[in-house]
């Protein structure tokens, strides 16, 4: 993955662009309802009354204090806990990482119905957790275990299991001993509390035991398909009420907060993400206008041998941007800036073609199934296109993303003075800078050489500017 060097405020945003189309990958089903997860939830009640017998559950005496505090704070919350978000990628990365396939199923008639927080349909019947895909090319990241699973808050590993099969697309045709998968549960600092990291990658799950204790942001593993699941994602789900004499599974609490979740009346994040979080998964440049891509949610092996970020005049080029949560009928527009700056070509507004369900007592329905989408779109290059770094830019949601590209690869680039604007800048050997990037959010500079990016003394870039490096120049960027 990209090796990014972060100087001043990066901000990193996410997803593709233009012909139109769902993404295979964009809504993973796990099988863990209730019933599914009570091998797990017998093993998790055991584990945590042997280690109470042993003398062995021993909480650190400042996240007991926080969750106290919590308490005094929040009296009505279900619990003391606040968590953080469960999963971040190996490395910085350019877009976003991550996508909601399934809320909690929070449906109370006693029917076979579905309702999340929000009072939507993006869960499927019985669904007591959150899932969390991966992209783009969910398959490709599994492989590379690329994006971590990490303790939302910090306590004590009560259920850990490694050694699955991890490349699951079909819940009803598993490969592996079990349909829990690889997974970690950890119980939380109000002894009652424990959270649920599911479908975890062969040989990734900590080599912490059970017993040991985790702080927050610890690496559990890496997000794969294991156990009953359609591709790679977590299951994260919160439990409740372990001590309760006459409970011995707890039960579920969402938490988010929202008008239709009647298991908590605060939200239970320390920082709660919107239902729908537009964003962009990736922008890419193809050779070429046939691309690879997914095709079912069972395609793991995808080459991806078209992506290019260096071409030569005459080529024709795909241009493609993934697309997160493109439900509100809003326009996308995008286009090229040649090395200058100056616009090189544009494309039409694109408007969102998906159809989504009204109607939200169904029986195990797959509700949205377009939360990623990809636009499509060509360009072939004149004989005479001038060598340089171009800009291929989209607007999605009121914010304009870039990707660059290369025409005639430049080997090395020297920069003095002051630079500002939104630049890119691609060569094959080195980049040298002396250059002062002043603190405003409009200016957004990006240096990118396969070989070396040298910041001089001299070089500037204050905060409130937005400045990254990285060693993916012309020849070995994607």
């Amino acid at each position: 993955m990209k090796k990014l060097l972060q100087i001043c405020l990066i901000v990193l945003i996410g997803l593709p662009a233009y012909t139109q189309g769902v993404d295979a990958d964009s809504k993973q089903l796990c099988g863990l309802t209730g019933k599914e997860l009570l091998e797990v939830r017998r093993d998790v009640k055991k584990n945590i009354l042997s280690l109470k017998a042993a003398g062995k559950l021993r909480f650190v005496e400042s996240d007991i204090a926080a969750v106290q505090q919590q308490r005094l704070l929040e009296p009505q919350a279900p619990i003391g806990i606040r968590f953080d978000w469960p999963m971040r990628p190996k490395n910085a990365e350019d877009y976003r990482y991550y996508h909601i396939g399934n809320y909690t199923d929070l449906d109370t008639t006693g029917e076979e119905c579905i309702r999340d927080y929000n009072g939507g349909h993006r869960t499927y019947n019985g669904h007591q957790g959150i899932d969390i895909g991966i992209g783009p090319y969910q398959w490709a990241r599994q492989k590379a275990g690329d994006i971590y699973a990490v303790a939302a808050a910090p306590g004590i590993i009560v259920e850990r299991h490694d050694g699955e099969f991890d490349r699951n697309c079909d819940w009803d045709n598993i490969t592996g001993s079990t349909g829990r998968g690889n997974h970690v549960v950890i119980l939380h600092a109000d002894d009652s509390t424990v959270s649920f990291y599911m479908h975890l990658k062969n040989g990734s799950v900590t080599n912490k035991q059970i017993g040991d204790a985790v702080v927050a942001g610890e690496i559990l593993g890496s997000i794969a398909s294991s156990g009953r699941s359609t591709g790679p994602h977590l299951h994260f789900q919160v439990n409740t009420s372990w001590t309760h004499p006459e409970d011995d599974k707890g039960f579920f609490v969402d938490p988010f907060f929202g008008q239709f979740n009647w298991t908590t009346t605060v939200s239970l994040w320390k920082s709660q993400k919107e239902y729908n979080e537009p964003g962009i998964y990736d922008m890419e440049t193809h050779l070429g206008t046939t691309m690879d891509s997914y095709t079912s949610n069972c395609d793991s092996v995808v080459s991806l041998s078209t992506l290019r970020t260096n071409f030569q005049p005459n080529n024709t080029i795909g241009f493609r941007t993934y697309l997160i949560d493109w439900v509100d009928g809003s326009q996308v527009v995008g286009g090229v800036l040649d090395p200058s700056g100056n616009i090189y070509h544009t494309w039409g507004a694109r408007t969102n073609q998906c159809t989504y369900w009204n109607n939200w007592c169904k029986y195990n329905t797959r509700g949205d199934i377009c939360r990623v989408y990809h636009l499509n779109e060509n360009l072939t290059l004149p004989a005479n296109a001038p060598a340089g770094t171009y800009t291929y830019w989209v607007q999605y949601n009121g914010i304009i993303t870039h990707h660059y590209f290369s025409v005639g690869c430049l080997q090395t680039m020297t920069f003095s003075g002051t630079q500002g604007g939104r630049r890119g800048f691609l060569v094959s050997n080195t980049i040298t800078s002396t250059s002062t990037i002043a603190g405003i959010s409009s200016n957004r500079i990006t240096y990118k050489a396969d070989n070396y990016v040298l910041l001089s003394p001299g070089f500037v870039a204050t905060a409130g500017c937005e400045f990254s490096a990285s060693t993916e120049g012309c020849t070995t960027g994607k």
